[in-house]
């Protein structure tokens, strides 16, 4: 027993003392996770979920699903950044991540260092909705509304996200569009259905059944160009906001220090899992453009996504 344990410890070292591709020739040779930064449900949990299907097929080791939420998502990305960088750790970020970048200077860890993009897999638009009740029928008539009215319209915000995004609203038309804060965007739709808020700035996949029973209209989504799933919605930027451009968007990220060629396995299989027949069907429910880029690709994608989100911030202005 100790002639094999001795065994077993000196294979160790050796492997522990290997170049980063001989240890990439071996990966992975045991189960990972995929870390969660949200609660079960929702496209970011059903996104995670599908890859880490589509992994553990494609490696044939199991790949379990962790959800640690809490903080506005910083408890679990936490877990992700401190986690031992050899690749067996992954986990998904939303556009939160780079948000949290320019919002919260005492973060447990810097997003811009201590993490890198394995892929950023997908965005979608959001969508400006409003209530049947409210008499705007699209984007002018809303702010011919909210500046006749001051203070009349009011749109719901459940996050940093959706509370900059109604605050860039504000500030590039220059009308009293009061946000509100909830804990919830369920109870923000329930209350634009009730007539409570005027609407709210929300994802199509949460907006899409009302929509389609007519008790809500959406008047413009929040991208600088129209989402290629619903052409016939204009944009913000187009009609009353010119500059406008709040995207939505998914990415795999692991620990930083990672070795690249662990990193462009990583990279690789998660473009393959994107073209499988779940992902895909997947991506169309929830309504996510897909986006399969290289490792340096995305590392671009994100450092703009880090930059356009401190500019908004900086145009938003302060919380009100």
């Amino acid at each position: 027993m100790n002639r094999m344990l001795l065994s077993l410890c000196t294979a160790a070292s050796v492997l522990a003392a290997l170049p980063g591709s001989t240890l990439a020739q071996a990966f992975p040779n045991r189960p990972m996770k995929m870390i969660v930064p949200v609660a079960p449900g929702g496209g970011t949990d059903l996104s995670a979920r599908g890859f880490a299907k589509a992994l553990s097929a494609k490696f044939g080791q199991s790949v379990v699903v962790e959800n640690r939420t809490g903080a506005n998502h910083t408890i679990g990305t936490n877990v992700l950044a401190k986690s031992d960088p050899d690749g067996y750790t992954i986990g998904i970020v939303t556009s939160g991540f780079a948000i949290s970048a320019a919002t919260d200077k005492n973060l447990p860890y810097n997003p811009r260092r201590d993490l890198a993009p394995m892929l950023l897999f997908g965005d979608q638009p959001l969508v400006l909705i409003v209530g049947a009740h409210v008499p705007a029928t699209n984007a002018q008539e809303f702010l011919k509304l909210a500046r006749s009215k001051p203070g009349a319209v009011t749109l719901g915000s459940s996050g940093e996200d959706t509370l900059l995004a109604n605050n860039l609203l504000r500030s590039l038309t220059k009308a009293d569009i009061v946000n509100v804060d909830y804990k919830g965007s369920g109870q923000i739709m329930i209350d634009t259905l009730g007539g409570t808020v005027s609407g709210m700035i929300t994802s199509f996949a949460a907006a899409r059944p009302q929509m389609a029973a007519g008790k809500i209209r959406a008047i413009a989504v929040t991208t600088a160009t129209r989402s290629a799933q619903t052409p016939d919605i204009p944009t913000l930027a187009e009609t009353i906001a010119p500059g406008y451009d709040v995207t939505s968007w998914y990415a795999i990220m692991a620990p930083a220090a990672v070795p690249k060629d662990i990193q462009a396995i990583l990279n690789r299989e998660l473009i393959a899992a994107m073209d499988t027949p779940d992902m895909k069907d997947l991506f169309g429910r929830i309504l996510v453009r897909p986006i399969a880029e290289s490792l340096e690709k995305t590392q671009e994608r994100l450092t703009r996504e880090f930059n356009n989100w401190e500019s908004i911030v900086k145009t938003a202005g302060p919380r009100q």
